[in-house]
């Protein structure tokens, strides 16, 4: 018998012996262990990674149920680990997480997508209850978005599909529309105000209007209370202002 058999058979017939012994061996060296291994890890850690990686590629099924195995034993000491490492490396995760969805954009939105799909229900369940229990960090939020471009954007669109929904009209305004819309007018079309500005319609709901490019205009609001659902060529006259021309009116 060699001596790479005899060593083999002994480690078998020893095997819980051994076990303890190294278990003890441990204890005693734990500092220097955990040292020489760190030392060792930063010295070859190229090959040391190339060799984890190959070993995973070469037996895929065998390494899952390893780190799954080893994740249901050690599972709190792994959270423990990861949420000091997150605290620890916090901006550098974010940046490259941040990094990551943005080379691979079209992939996330799809994925996104799919998820939202598969949870409607539990998203919007999560989404009353998030914003009931964080009332005033809600509205604050809010308010913030609503103050930008993308805020108004959104708050216009939702009020008159809203309104249309409302009065049973054709409702087919998109977001490029409403910024064009925002884009052409700019001011108040019938004084020509920049102060407190929002959507109207030509041709009122009541009156059968619809929300289309051509059929909504920018106008204040003292205009646009004042006008309601009057016909718009007699509500000009009537207070004095010129009738816009083009392709708006």
């Amino acid at each position: 018998m060699n001596k790479k058999d005899y060593l083999k058979e002994y480690r078998e017939e020893n095997k819980v012996e051994l076990k303890v012994k190294r278990r003890e061996y441990y204890e005693k060296n734990k500092e220097m262990i955990k040292l020489r291994q760190k030392e060792r890890y930063n010295r070859d850690r190229e090959i040391i990674l190339k060799k984890r990686s190959l070993y995973r590629k070469i037996d895929v099924q065998q390494t899952k149920e390893k780190d799954k195995k080893n994740y249901l034993k050690n599972k709190e000491k792994i959270l423990r680990r990861h949420k000091r490492y997150y605290k620890e490396k916090k901006k550098y995760i974010l940046k490259k997480q941040q990094q990551v969805r943005l080379d691979n954009i079209q992939k996330f939105k799809e994925k996104d997508k799919r998820y939202y799909n598969s949870h409607k229900e539990e998203k919007k369940i999560y989404n009353k209850r998030y914003q009931k229990n964080n009332r005033d960090k809600f509205k604050r939020y809010t308010a913030k978005y609503l103050k930008t471009f993308n805020g108004k954007v959104s708050s216009l669109l939702r009020s008159h599909k809203y309104l249309s929904k409302k009065y049973g009209s054709e409702f087919n305004l998109r977001k490029d529309d409403v910024i064009y819309i925002l884009n052409r007018d700019k001011v108040c079309i019938y004084c020509g105000s920049k102060e407190r500005l929002g959507f109207d319609h030509i041709i009122p709901y009541q009156n059968k209007g619809n929300s289309s490019l051509v059929n909504i205009v920018i106008a204040c609001k003292s205009c646009n209370s004042s006008k309601r659902n009057k016909e718009v060529s007699q509500w000009c006259k009537n207070k004095g202002f010129v009738l816009p021309k083009g392709d708006i009116l």
